[in-house]
Order: C-alpha cells, then sequence, then structure tokens
C-alpha cells in the first residue's frame, strides 16, 4: 500500500513513528484508456458535464460509488474519491462500458445507405 511506502520513507529519514489507527478518507487514481475517445460525442450520448472552455475534459460523477471521474482527450482518466481499490477497479470497468457504448453509438449513427 502507498501509505507503507510512506511509513518507511519516514522510517528512512530516521524518525520513528507508529501509526495504528488510521483511515483511508479518499484514494486518487488514474488509468490511460489508450486511445483517444471525442468527449463531445461521449458527452452528448450520456448527458455528462463538458465545457472545454473551462475544463479539458469529460467530468462524469458516478453518484452511487460517490465518485467523479475526469476522462480527457488524450484518453487518461483521474477517479477522484473512492475509498476502496476496489471501488476504483469496479469505476474503471465502468469507464470502459461507457466509452464502449458510445463508440459503438457513433459508428451506428454515421452509417450511410450504403
Amino acid at each position: 500500500m502507498i501509505f507503507l511506502r510512506h511509513l518507511r520513507t519516514v522510517l528512512d529519514l530516521g524518525i520513528y513513528t507508529e501509526y495504528t489507527n488510521y483511515n483511508i478518507y479518499n484514494i486518487v487514481a488514474t488509468y490511460d484508456l489508450k486511445r483517444k475517445p471525442h468527449l463531445a460525442t461521449i458527452a452528448s450520448q450520456h448527458k455528462l458535464e463538458f465545457e472545454p472552455e473551462l475544463f479539458p475534459a469529460v467530468r462524469y460523477r458516478i453518484e452511487n460509488l460517490k465518485v467523479t471521474v475526469n476522462i480527457f482527450h488524450t484518453g487518461k482518466c483521474t477517479i477522484l474519491g473512492a475509498r476502496t481499490v476496489e471501488i476504483v477497479s469496479k469505476v474503471v470497468d465502468h469507464i470502459k462500458d461507457l466509452i464502449q457504448d458510445a463508440e459503438d453509438r457513433s459508428e451506428l449513427s454515421f452509417q450511410g445507405p450504403f
């Protein structure tokens, strides 16, 4: 865990400390989609917040998990507010499904009579 890495750093500095009662309130994670999504399409199809003049990412709030995801045009995502690694994993699966659904819909909407 990251907590243990920080504890090791403090110990390496010669400061002995002991943590016995701690809580994790917020995990910030990143994820790379490995492709560049079309943010305007994703936002319009799923009614997500996207104002590129103010912030360069689609903001996706997952209310039941109490998590916010920022999806950038590079395909990088930041996951904010998770309390456990399991929630982060669920969010990543959810993001992948969301992006795939948006791509599938956009392919269907652009198919012509050919």
